[in-house]
């Protein structure tokens, strides 16, 4: 009678695995008529959204578009504010300097390369696809400009896809920081949370799921790719039609009044990647896909060598400016910083299959949606879950 009992608590309808905004927002909505179970492994909700109090900015996710309707949705819903960021982008480069508003030239650049979809897109990279269509070096301009180069590892067709959703509109950030949103869908629900809970096995035996000691009919996966692997369950070749992509964001305090005062967004094909002033004498002083320089035995530098680091990367670009140390300097790895679809996938087909694995299972999160990169490739996978369990 006791092993029934404790069988019983251990049981519910849904069990979630995984604390991101995907998995947060499948347990608030589905704990509303359902006992459900959220188990994350780290001490805290949210995955890679992680906002930084006193002073605030985003260690994680940072900006929202004007077209992220189900992130727009939850602002409005907790009372959130916005405000909209500059167009505008300067690029810094070792041949031609400074060059003030290259975002004119990515503009254009992504308009001649975006006009027409078809589906042989899906066998190259977006890039390759740019080199057919601009040659070589407008390419290499290109993806300099930009700042980002995953954005051009992409299969054509899924990068063409996501460059026109942006084309119209703008980005956004929060004023209370993205962090809020993690705070107040918290509070919003209903279901059973542990932290600090890494699972470890997995196994479905008479249309029950037991996830270590908890049992349930119908499962939710909101891991990224890396976390996935690491269980048995899940080896499956769906798995691996996603690029992952690491990212370093490094945070520095210098003293006011800041010697980037009036200074826009600025790409660089040094180091840093790309620099973004916030306020008051805090900036992001390095943003990039490229995080070897800042690592050292897998880890950021040490405080010291990475102030040397940046003071060096910033002789080379502003060598007419004189510029301080900074107060202080953070540097915030992110292992998995977002995703791809690898070329030769067909992403439709890949998301309507990774839902019929296994009766009751069910995927979601950035990891495996149409808007990779962005909080919104979680909530519309996450939509979609939350509809169809």
């Amino acid at each position: 009678m006791f092993i029934y009992m404790n069988n019983m608590m251990h049981t519910y309808d849904f069990i979630v695995i995984g604390g991101g905004i995907a998995g947060l927002y499948c347990a608030m909505e589905l704990s509303k008529s359902h006992k459900v179970l959220l188990l994350e492994a780290q001490d805290r909700l949210g995955g890679r959204i992680h906002t930084h109090q006193q002073p605030r900015y985003e260690i994680g996710a940072g900006r929202l578009h004007s077209s992220h309707k189900h992130l727009w949705s939850l602002l409005k819903r907790f009372h959130l504010h916005t405000y909209p960021l500059s167009e505008r982008i300067d690029h810094i480069n070792a041949t031609d300097g400074y060059v003030p508003q290259v975002n004119h030239y990515i503009e254009d650049m992504i308009r001649k390369t975006t006009h027409t979809l078809s589906e042989e897109m899906r066998q190259f990279t977006f890039e390759e696809h740019c080199r057919n269509v601009l040659g070589k070096e407008d390419t290499d301009h290109l993806i300099q400009a930009r700042g980002y180069t995953c954005d051009f590892q992409e299969n054509a067709y899924d990068a063409i896809r996501m460059f026109r959703r942006e084309s119209k509109g703008g980005f956004f950030v929060t004023q209370e920081g993205f962090g809020e949103v993690i705070k107040q869908m918290k509070q919003s629900t209903k279901a059973t949370i542990h932290l600090n809970h890494t699972v470890k096995d997995i196994s479905l035996t008479e249309g029950m799921y037991q996830v270590d000691e908890f049992h349930a009919k119908k499962l939710i996966v909101t891991l990224p790719v890396q976390a996935l692997q690491q269980i048995s369950f899940f080896h499956h070749p769906l798995f691996q039609t996603v690029l992952t992509i690491p990212l370093i964001r490094i945070y520095a305090k210098y003293p006011s009044p800041s010697w980037f005062e009036g200074l826009p967004h600025m790409t660089t094909t040094f180091v840093s990647g790309q620099i973004i002033p916030i306020r008051d004498g805090l900036i992001m002083i390095a943003y990039t896909e490229k995080i070897e320089p800042f690592l050292k035995k897998g880890r950021p530098l040490p405080k010291k060598e990475l102030k040397k680091k940046i003071k060096e990367e910033l002789k080379t670009m502003f060598p007419f400016l004189s510029i301080p140390d900074p107060e202080w300097i953070e540097a915030y790895l992110w292992n998995t910083g977002y995703h791809a679809w690898k070329k030769g996938v067909n992403s439709e087909n890949i998301q309507k299959e990774i839902q019929h694995l296994s009766p009751g299972l069910f995927f979601c999160g950035e990891t495996y949606s149409d808007t990779h990169g962005w909080i919104e490739g979680a909530l519309e996978t996450a939509h979609k879950v939350v509809k169809a369990a």
